[in-house]
């Protein structure tokens, strides 16, 4: 999900759906901090469970799908993992059998990411969506935020978006002491969301969205004083 300013823009970078769902919930609140309207528009990062490792891998080369339909395995109904990048697609009915109009959508999604171009853009990553866990993937699944591999998806995007910036959401439950979060892109998320829930708590995500907008981190690089 891109939120796409005149001279800012606002996208989810995963690594899961929570985020792009807080994003577009936001809408209004956002714009209103930014005194604009915004154009809304999906990105591929949208509609994944793609860990930073992984998801650098596809915005680094701007591919968000395989080659070719054989290498996608179905887990069942709408899930099916793409082991070689280490991600999992879990909206995508018939994947392999309708793999034209996968790619053609992810191919799309993926223009709409690159538009965002040389603006100041605030990437929010997320850890927090409380089912990530192994029922939902099918595979042990690597949600621990760690700060090298965070940097390593920044630096992904930074290829073709050079004056982005990092918001990491993260669970404090799921953090890394051996690679640890630095604190000016780091925000904690608290909340009892429920085991099965992926949507999180509105009220928590509009207080980190807002902060993080009106920071003096973020207002300086919407003024073109970072990098």
């Amino acid at each position: 999900m891109a939120l796409i300013y005149k001279n800012f823009a606002i996208v989810s970078l995963g690594m899961s759906c929570q985020g792009a769902h807080q994003i577009e919930l936001n809408k209004d609140a956002l714009d209103d901090i930014m005194g604009e309207v915004s154009t809304k528009r999906r990105t591929p990062l949208d509609f994944l469970v793609a860990p930073p490792v992984g998801a650098a891998a596809l915005v680094r080369r701007q591919i968000y799908y395989p080659r070719n339909a054989n290498v996608l395995r179905h887990l069942d109904g709408k899930r099916y993992h793409w082991e070689h990048r280490g991600i999992w697609y879990l909206h995508d009915a018939n994947a392999r059998e309708r793999f034209p109009d996968l790619s053609q959508r992810f191919a799309h999604m993926g223009a709409n990411l690159k538009r965002i171009g040389k603006r100041p853009t605030l990437a929010v990553w997320s850890n927090s969506q409380r089912n990530l866990s192994d029922s939902l993937v099918d595979r042990d699944l690597d949600y621990i935020a760690r700060q090298s591999e965070l940097d390593m998806l920044l630096k992904a995007l930074r290829k073709h978006c050079p004056r982005a910036e990092m918001l990491n959401v993260v669970a404090q439950d799921r953090t890394d002491s051996a690679d640890p979060l630095r604190s000016t892109e780091h925000v904690p998320y608290e909340s009892d969301d429920h085991p099965d829930d992926w949507r999180g708590d509105n009220t928590t995500w509009t207080t980190i969205l807002s902060d993080a907008l009106q920071s003096d981190r973020i207002q300086r690089l919407i003024a073109g004083q970072t990098h």
